[in-house]
């Protein structure tokens, strides 16, 4: 999950912003945020302002307190690490690794925006209190935060802050991370601690098709759609293809959303071998010989 997500970062940083036909399909998302802004401004701007430096702070402070009451300290740990270091992460890449050419026949070229700050701490907060979750909330959790994930990524676009690829590859970079703490926790399943809760099973079976469903359907929208705008006479200019572009680039967000949490809920899922044990527990030899 890591190196798929690091390969999708740099793949969609070589598509949409390296290249002239890549930037003007993407400003087309921009644009066509601007269609109905007036009406979508103020439920926008109503989720982008818990991003702050007070709200990491809170973040922080909520995962540790989950995680001290759950005497889980060191998946608490864990869990403030995934609020920081996906933020950290957009941070270098926006401003030291990756760089937006200026290509004399795009117009309106400026700094380089991927991936996006707003939508990684979203992202973020919603991994570090999923891993901070216990098993029986988690696949509750999970649907809570790629929806709160794409409101987020979606109102930047519909104010007009960022493009599409820039919220798309902000959601994989914090998929990447989540993978890794995934495999930070995957070396202690042998630990006798470790969590063997099951009564999760009802919750994962009814939320992994919804997020699978989201995520094909979404991530299919976005593909499609920006493969017929790069096919079609650029730049976009017309109403429908502005609504195409919108509509796409909200799709893909939903989608990659939907994509990166159902992955980390499946892959913080407690083993089978040890699910089966905590299920059906073997009966102890001194009740066996009483009950006979």
């Amino acid at each position: 999950m890591v190196l798929a997500c690091a390969g999708a970062v740099l793949a969609l940083h070589q598509v949409f912003v390296t290249t002239a036909t890549g930037q003007l399909v993407d400003d087309a998302t921009l644009s066509g945020g601007r269609i109905g802004q007036d009406y979508v401004s103020g439920a926008a701007y109503s989720v982008l302002w818990l991003v702050s430096a007070a709200g990491v702070v809170v973040s922080v402070a909520l995962v540790v307190v989950i995680g001290v009451v759950r005497r889980r300290y060191r998946r608490a740990a864990l869990a403030a690490v995934l609020v920081l270091g996906p933020t950290l992460t957009t941070q270098l890449l926006k401003r030291l690794v990756l760089d937006r050419p200026e290509l004399t026949d795009v117009g309106g070229t400026v700094a380089n925006t991927l991936p996006s700050g707003h939508t990684t701490f979203a992202g973020a907060v919603s991994a570090g209190i999923l891993v901070a979750l216990p098993p029986r909330a988690r696949p509750l959790g999970a649907l809570v935060a790629a929806a709160y994930t794409a409101a987020t990524g979606i109102a930047t676009i519909a104010v007009s802050w960022h493009r599409a690829s820039d919220v798309v590859a902000a959601v994989v970079v914090v998929g990447a991370w989540l993978g890794a703490a995934a495999a930070v926790l995957a070396l202690r399943r042998r630990d006798p601690h470790a969590e063997t809760d099951t009564r999760a099973v009802s919750g994962w079976r009814a939320v992994v098709p919804v997020l699978l469903v989201v995520a094909v359907l979404g991530t299919g929208a976005y593909t499609a759609s920006m493969a017929a705008l790069a096919a079609s006479d650029l730049p976009v200019t017309g109403r429908a293809g502005l609504v195409l572009a919108y509509g796409g680039a909200s799709s893909g967000v939903a989608g990659v959303s939907a994509a990166v949490f159902v992955a980390a809920l499946l892959l913080l899922r407690p083993p089978r071998r040890v699910a089966r044990r905590a299920a059906h527990p073997r009966p102890r030899r001194g009740a066996l010989s009483s009950a006979a």
